[in-house]
């Protein structure tokens, strides 16, 4: 999953979600900001889809987010207690490495008896089993998806629903790396929709992330038939390789 971010003056300058979204068992599900609407009823709206998709019988669900534990983090707790959602943080060395979140969910059986059952996910940091950017991810595993490029500095209050033509190229990066005048050039557009084009980048920033784990997790069990999602660190997944 992924969450996209700006700097928001309404929001006192703090960080504020606009996008966000996930891939789940092939259901992709993007959200984009509407008027009136919060940073905080995006990631609620999320996570209810999220769970609505989570299997009751299936074992240990792992949901895996880049750099999570450095900033995607920080925006989860407040939103998802308040829907009711229970946060375990789980650490090394004081260090935050995985949430896990869990909800209860109450339903009628076969026999009208009311019950209810508890859904959880863990919440990974694919960051801390492949320490690297994206783009440079996908260039060493040499994915098909490759990470695009975003006008982030572009998004503002103001802009958040903007059409119009593609902003200036010097808003334009990836990675702290400027864009180049032919991919420019390539993607310039005279009816430029910043919402359009943030979905189309957090759909590819989720597929490429997606690619990516999907090959490590293949070579890691070819080569020591563990399976990736059991670890939440590279340092945890090596150190079971050599016991």
């Amino acid at each position: 999953f992924d969450l996209e971010t700006f700097k928001s003056e309404l929001n006192n300058n703090k960080q504020t979600v606009y996008s966000c979204g996930f891939i789940w068992n092939n259901n992709e599900y993007l959200l984009y900001r509407e008027i009136n609407e919060s940073g905080h009823d995006l990631i609620i709206k999320m996570f209810n889809k999220l769970f609505e998709l989570l299997d009751y019988s299936k074992g240990k669900n792992v949901l895996y987010a880049h750099n999570f534990s450095g900033f995607d983090s920080i925006f989860l707790p407040d939103a998802l207690s308040y829907a009711g959602y229970k946060l375990q943080i789980i650490r090394k060395d004081s260090n935050m490495i995985a949430m896990k979140v869990s909800k209860r969910f109450n339903f009628i059986n076969s026999n009208g008896k009311n019950i209810f059952k508890i859904k959880s996910i863990y919440l990974h940091d694919s960051n801390l089993i492949l320490n690297s950017s994206l783009n440079n991810l996908a260039k060493q595993f040499n994915c098909v998806i490759k990470k695009s490029w975003y006008p982030y500095t572009f998004v503002t209050d103001s802009t958040l629903y903007y059409i119009g033509l593609t902003p200036d190229l010097s808003f334009f990066s990836r990675n702290n790396e400027d864009i180049d005048l032919e991919s420019y050039r390539q993607l310039y557009s005279e009816n430029y929709n910043l919402k359009n084009e943030t979905l189309k980048y957090l759909s590819n920033d989720l597929n490429c992330l997606l690619e990516i784990i999907l090959i490590f997790k293949n070579i890691v069990y070819d080569k020591t038939r563990l399976n990736l999602t059991e670890f939440k660190t590279l340092s945890g997944l090596s150190i079971c390789n050599y016991t």
